[in-house]
């Protein structure tokens, strides 16, 4: 799971009222959006916000 804000303790708390099973939560965070998890180029979306530089694979591969 990737965070925004926070760790995903809220998340795996909530999932583990759902069932009784054991379960594994991965939770990646303190990334930089526009930089890691865009896979390509793009324009800023708004007026003020930095571009994305597609650099997801580096992310996804190490």
């Amino acid at each position: 799971m990737n965070t925004f804000q926070g760790n995903g303790s809220d998340v795996y708390s909530a999932l583990c009222t759902m069932t009784e099973k054991e379960l594994n939560l991965a939770v990646i965070s303190d990334i930089n959006w526009n930089e890691e998890m865009s896979p390509w180029e793009c324009a800023p979306l708004y007026k003020n916000d930095s571009p994305y530089t597609g650099g997801a694979d580096n992310i996804l591969i190490s």
